[in-house]
Order: C-alpha cells, then sequence, then structure tokens
C-alpha cells in the first residue's frame, strides 16, 4: 500500500482504477482495514494507497470524509465508488470485484 500526501494524491486517482483509503492514525479500524485492502488488492492486482487525513485536513473536507476508514475508488480521476467505515473481508472484496468489472 501506498503512503499518499497531497500531491501525489491527485496523481494516484487519475489512474485507470484505483483505490484509496483515508485514515488517521487514532483510528484501530483504520489499521484492520489497511491489512485487508492491501492483501486484497495484491491479490487482484489493484492499485492502493492511503492517506492520514489528519495530516491533510483539507484532503478531509474535500472528498467529505465523515469518518474513517473511508474508502473510494476512483477511475480516471473520478470517484465511482466505496465504504465509509470498517467492514469485512468479504465485503471488501466484493465490492471492489464489482467495480473492477465495471471499470476495468
Amino acid at each position: 500500500m501506498i503512503e499518499l500526501n497531497e500531491q501525489s494524491l491527485r496523481e494516484f486517482v487519475r489512474e485507470k482504477f484505483a483505490v484509496v483509503e483515508f485514515y488517521n492514525d487514532f483510528c484501530p479500524y483504520c489499521r484492520m482495514l489497511t491489512a485487508i485492502l492491501s492483501s486484497i488488492c495484491r491479490e487482484m492486482g489493484i492499485k492502493v494507497g492511503k492517506i492520514n487525513v489528519g495530516n491533510y485536513p483539507d484532503i478531509g473536507r474535500e472528498y467529505e470524509i465523515e469518518l474513517v476508514p473511508t474508502v473510494i475508488v476512483f477511475s480516471r480521476g473520478e470517484a465511482v465508488g466505496g465504504f465509509m467505515g470498517f467492514t469485512t473481508r468479504n465485503v471488501v472484496k466484493a465490492e471492489l470485484e464489482r467495480l473492477v468489472r465495471e471499470y476495468c
């Protein structure tokens, strides 16, 4: 999983298909979701990054992050899906598989 900053995030989301986790350091659910996302994305060959909205609050506001973890899936710079909060591996995988079918 790639650690993103404000500038690299803007470049990262322009990819054909990219997954971004918005998190902060004080969130235990974020750490658990990071492990799940990393594993699934590695298996599926999907680019995945994360950005700490505690360090970049303007990014949190720009993407309307109301809680962490939040995952947004981008296709060529456009948000095309995602979810808020911690969820199970099966739910994460099913959502990513659906979005890959639609956008890749």
